[in-house]
């Protein structure tokens, strides 16, 4: 699970970085240069994904990320950090 997590949140980024590209969806502003354009855009895309990304990750994974073992069988976590069982 952990390597798709990856690749569904990063085909979602891409979809959403290609529907936010200047001229596909719209253009803003209208009559800029590129330079304004591009600025524009990159705010719009960090708003957006800033708003949307939590509730896009809990649609991919509602059963949340428990499954996940972030250490080795026979290792615990203790702080954060992977030590051997005792």
């Amino acid at each position: 699970m952990y390597k798709t997590m990856y690749l569904y949140m990063s085909l979602f980024v891409a979809v959403l970085f290609f529907v936010l590209t200047p001229g596909v969806v719209l253009r803003l502003p209208p009559g800029g240069s590129k330079l304004m354009v591009a600025a524009v855009h990159a705010v719009v895309f960090a708003v957006v994904y800033g708003l949307v990304h939590k509730t896009v990750m809990h649609m991919l994974y509602p059963e949340g990320f428990a499954d996940m073992k972030a250490c080795p069988p026979g290792y615990k976590s203790v702080n954060g950090k992977c030590k051997p069982m005792e």
